[in-house]
């Protein structure tokens, strides 16, 4: 968006959502768990961020989702060294 390459930025960020909806998809339901609830709601509120953003092609709505995007990258990356992934 910032070089108002519009064609790019919309494949940019239907290609966040994609991923987005993958990390929704492969939450596994079956286990009792509040985390699995709150990340389903968070991974819901990013999508529609995203997709709000993209329609109305407003950049300003992008940082707070790239900020808990980042902030839940280091959550994984954290459970990840301690359980040696």
């Amino acid at each position: 968006m910032n070089q108002n390459d519009m064609v790019k930025a919309n494949h940019e960020l239907l290609r966040a959502q994609d991923i987005v909806d993958e990390l929704k998809f492969s939450l596994d339901h079956s286990v009792d768990s509040q985390i699995t609830t709150d990340l389903n709601r968070l991974y819901n509120f990013i999508t529609q961020q995203l997709v709000a953003a993209n329609v109305s092609k407003d950049k300003e709505k992008l940082p707070p989702i790239v900020k808990l995007l980042e902030e839940l990258l280091e959550t994984w990356n954290e459970v990840s060294q301690k359980q040696n992934i």
